[in-house]
């Protein structure tokens, strides 16, 4: 019988500080393979993803208080948004300092005021990733979001958000034969990126009801830290292993990770240890959306060590991120939640 939930409520109070370190290392699983692309750390996104769809189910669809449209839209776009600008005009003056530091993202006028309005990966043309390029998530996700807010209840059958993110990473495989999709349209009209992360999300929020109701250590008991073990081998070879072998584990990875989501949030084992690392998670969405400005500013004095000593260049560079990172979430993401935390909780007069 599946539990009420009032029968479950306790978990709601729970802090998954384990799940707060593996969101930061995934964020440096994407910065690794932005300068040695030849792994899959591009699925280090859809454990994003998994991983958001698990926390705003936390918080939102089963939290003690429910929470209005106007301020759950308000929340996520305060919560993504300005550093997402701040990171977009920064690249913006770096192009105009140095054009030499423009890579192979579009930077037009078009594709800028799209990356302003978040809306530059919800298939609108000319479908190119775009000035800060780690941004095409982060719009995906804010939109996803949004969707999520409106269309998904408590009632929402599990079977049926497992069967839609099934079917999802099914037509992705189908259409592009691995998960690497960001801005391109499937039939001129679907953006993959869209769909990629609808998938992901779905699994996570599965994942949270799986915690909520049936905890790990009901079922796991003494077998719940061997457990965390081998989803956590699982998850990093997912990432780890090269584009051209293994061809299952795109299909498989949103899973494992939803599964690896599911036994992590339990404080025990290896998530214990995990969750003393977990400042590097707090300013993980600031290591994903800066690195591409601090990797331009130093390939500007060390772009020959980049292309030729990439390991020695990536010990110059994590600890300089890690550095900005810091700065950025302690000055831009803490201020914005403080200030909306005000706003939200002042009584009118």
């Amino acid at each position: 019988m599946t539990p009420t939930f009032q029968e479950c409520s306790k978990s709601l109070k729970q802090r998954f500080h384990a799940l707060d370190t593996l969101r930061g290392f995934a964020a440096l699983a994407v910065v690794v393979y932005h300068l040695m692309p030849s792994f899959r750390g591009y699925l280090a996104v859809d454990f994003f993803l998994v991983l958001s769809g698990f926390v705003l189910s936390h918080v939102y669809l089963y939290g003690e208080k429910k929470v209005t449209f106007s301020t759950f839209l308000g929340k996520r776009f305060f919560r993504m948004y300005p550093l997402h600008l701040v990171t977009l005009m920064g690249v913006g003056v770096l192009f105009f300092i140095a054009p030499e530091s423009k890579g192979h993202a579009d930077y037009g006028v078009m594709t800028f005021w799209q990356n302003v309005g978040l809306v530059q990966c919800v298939g609108l043309p000319p479908h190119v990733l775009s000035w800060n390029v780690p941004s095409w998530s982060i719009s995906a996700e804010f939109w996803i979001n949004v969707l999520f807010i409106v269309f998904i209840s408590r009632r929402t059958p599990t079977w049926l958000l497992l069967s839609v993110s099934t079917l999802i990473i099914a037509i992705i495989n189908w259409q592009s034969s691995h998960l690497n999709v960001h801005t391109q349209n499937y039939w001129h009209a679907v953006n993959a990126g869209l769909l990629r992360c609808a998938a992901s999300f779905l699994l996570g929020i599965v994942a949270y009801r799986g915690h909520m109701c049936r905890p790990a250590a009901a079922w796991l008991g003494r077998w719940t830290s061997w457990g965390q073990g081998v989803l956590l081998l699982l998850a990093a070879a997912a990432i780890a292993v090269p584009e051209n072998r293994l061809f299952f584990m795109d299909y498989a990875a949103p899973f494992v990770f939803a599964a690896l989501v599911y036994v992590m949030a339990h404080a025990s084992g290896p998530a214990a240890c995990l969750g003393k690392l977990r400042y590097v998670g707090l300013i993980s969405y600031s290591i994903y959306l800066n690195q591409i400005l601090v990797d331009k500013v130093l390939c500007l004095r060390f772009d020959d060590l980049r292309e030729n000593q990439p390991w020695i260049y990536l010990g110059i560079f994590i600890p300089i991120l890690l550095v900005v990172s810091a700065g950025t979430y302690h000055l831009i993401e803490v201020p914005c939640n403080r200030g909306l935390r005000r706003v939200l909780t002042k009584k009118p007069a």
